[in-house]
């Protein structure tokens, strides 16, 4: 299933519970589900964490489903971008499935991806590793977020509070910075029962990004795409577009 940019919010008592069986694995066909998120400033904000809730109730999936937080400001990269720092050049891919080349696509690994006016996945490495997300691909360390259109980072501006988490990570302050290190955009994970790709921003996919030469969008997404679907033959995919949550 993939959710491009979704911008109405979902029912938790109607819509949640499907995602809950669709993260479920079919014991009679073996059929395992994928999840494929485009954040772009939307909906998908508080999604996982309401999909998160529900299946802590189910003792298949508890602990499964993976959660992060969306930064709510643009990401800008003062060091790594085209033309504008709003145009940030993700060019940090730890390694991953979607980065490597693939012999029945490419023999070429994934070296450069440009995004637009793009967020970012909250806490960088830290939040990551602590969610158990597998980090896709970062910003350099010139990447940050700029919640007031200020074009600079400022830490009493351009802040996340996390005061409803309780102090449920250990040694997070409650105001935690959105700059100075490496900003999460891409992240996977494989729960064992589905796999999930989330991508910060919907930009990724735009005309006019998807093949700007000397970029890797276009090859990128395929990548994303062969490794949510297992790798199988596409005669075998079902692939759902969310368009229900996209209001123009």
């Amino acid at each position: 299933m993939i959710l491009l940019g979704p911008n109405q919010f979902y029912n938790p008592i109607f819509e949640i519970p499907y995602f809950i069986d669709f993260f479920r694995t079919d014991n009679t066909t073996k059929t395992k589900n994928s999840l494929f998120i485009c954040h772009d400033h939307g909906s998908t904000s508080t999604l996982l964490w309401e999909i998160y809730i529900a299946s802590l109730v189910d003792p298949l999936l508890r602990g499964k489903i993976p959660v992060t937080i969306f930064a709510n400001g643009i990401l800008r990269d003062n060091f790594s971008y085209d033309t504008s720092p709003d145009f940030p050049i993700i060019t940090d891919f730890p390694g991953h499935p979607t980065t490597y080349g693939n012999p029945s696509i490419t023999t070429d690994d994934i070296n450069q991806v440009i995004l637009s006016e793009a967020s970012c996945v909250v806490g960088g490495e830290v939040f990551l590793d602590f969610f158990d997300w597998d980090i896709v691909g970062l910003s350099s360390d010139y990447g940050y977020v700029d919640k007031n259109g200020d074009h600079m980072y400022d830490f009493d501006d351009d802040y996340v509070d996390l005061s409803l988490l309780g102090g449920a990570i250990p040694g997070v302050p409650t105001k935690w910075p959105l700059g100075t290190y490496s900003q999460g955009v891409f992240v996977a994970k494989d729960t064992g029962t589905s796999r999930v790709f989330v991508s910060a921003d919907a930009s990724l996919f735009n005309n006019e990004l998807i093949a700007e030469p000397g970029y890797d969008n276009r090859q990128f997404g395929l990548n994303i795409v062969n490794w949510l679907t297992y790798g199988e033959s596409k005669q075998d995919w079902v692939v759902i577009f969310d368009e229900a949550h996209i209001r123009p």
